[in-house]
């Protein structure tokens, strides 16, 4: 009889702990999923800002001009970061390096670099996912002490 009943506990408590690290994993998926569903939100909504900032003729190059960094990085190369290279490629400003967690499978205009990578001499690093701006920030602020400034802040701003 106590057996019957030990193997009945046992075999609830591991239906239990099966459920609950099933919901766990369950969790952090889902999780995942919208960060990433947020960050393409992000995107799409930066890019509407900057398609209504180009339609009433700004430029982001103005940014870099009146700030006189002449020598930037782009940090990220997803769609902002090749859209950003390319509207800033007859400005003058020139873009030194593309610095990108994924470089060796980034084919582009300019030099991308690993973010292992030492940071070249630049006057300011432009962060292209809006999203992640913050955690980006901090992993390059421990690696340099060039200004840090997210593209969204640079549209902003002209």
């Amino acid at each position: 009889m106590r057996t019957g009943f030990t193997v009945l506990l046992s075999g609830i408590a591991g239906a239990v702990a099966g459920a609950f690290l099933t919901g766990k994993k369950v969790s952090k998926l889902v999780n995942a999923r919208k960060k990433k569903s947020d960050g393409q939100a992000a995107t799409m909504h930066f890019f509407n800002q900057w398609l209504s900032a180009k339609q009433a003729g700004k430029c982001l190059a103005d940014y870099f001009i009146q700030n006189h960094y002449k020598k930037i990085m782009v940090y990220g190369m997803g769609y902002i970061g090749e859209r950003f290279v390319d509207e800033l490629e007859e400005s003058g400003i020139e873009i030194v390096a593309a610095m990108d967690r994924d470089a060796s499978s980034i084919f582009a205009d300019v030099p991308v670099i690993g973010v292992d990578v030492e940071i070249p001499e630049v006057d300011c690093i432009v962060v292209t996912p809006v999203f992640y701006f913050d955690e980006i920030y901090h992993m390059l602020r421990q690696k340099t002490e060039y200004p840090i400034v997210s593209i969204k802040d640079v549209l902003e701003k002209v």
